[in-house]
């Protein structure tokens, strides 16, 4: 199951926003045109012949090691500042999702969310994905050594009794 296809498109179906993917210019002022992977647009007036005018409700970016840093930094703060709702930025390994709420032209951490949960958007009230299904199609990866921390012994000791 795709982000895209199979994941949002039917949370938008019978509204009027609309999913759109890269390659696809944003403009978000005189200056600033990015590229998103993904965007939803609400506003029919936004879509132009050549590319979306002003910021879209949901921009979701897909981080890798030659995009993360732009998209953790530069793309953050345009989208923040232009008024983009809700931003997600996509890890595929390991597979995680953040997401964003923009407050006042600033972006609020909503939470982090792995292949174990349902990440439901702040902004789409019916938007909720199954990510274990999302995550499902990914090309396999070398397996991570994650740290978990043990109970501490005095807790240990307190719960033991």
């Amino acid at each position: 199951m795709s982000l895209r296809d199979a994941a949002l498109l039917p949370s938008f179906s019978g509204t009027p926003c609309r999913l759109l993917c890269a390659p696809l210019d944003l403009r978000l002022s005189e200056h600033d045109m990015v590229q998103p992977d993904l965007l939803v647009v609400c506003d029919p007036a936004q879509l132009k012949r050549t590319h979306v005018e002003g910021a879209p409700r949901l921009v979701i970016e897909i981080l890798s090691k030659s995009t993360g840093r732009h998209d953790r930094v530069r793309k953050l703060n345009l989208y923040a500042k232009s008024g983009v709702a809700e931003y997600w930025m996509v890890t595929p390994h390991p597979p995680l999702i953040e997401v964003l709420k923009n407050v006042d032209g600033s972006f609020m951490f909503v939470g982090t969310f792995t292949e174990k949960h349902v990440l439901r958007s702040a902004v789409f009230p019916q938007l909720a994905l199954d990510l274990s299904k999302v995550f499902a199609d990914l090309p396999p990866q070398p397996p991570i050594e994650e740290v978990t921390e043990a109970t501490p012994e005095y807790l240990a000791s307190l719960t033991a009794s």
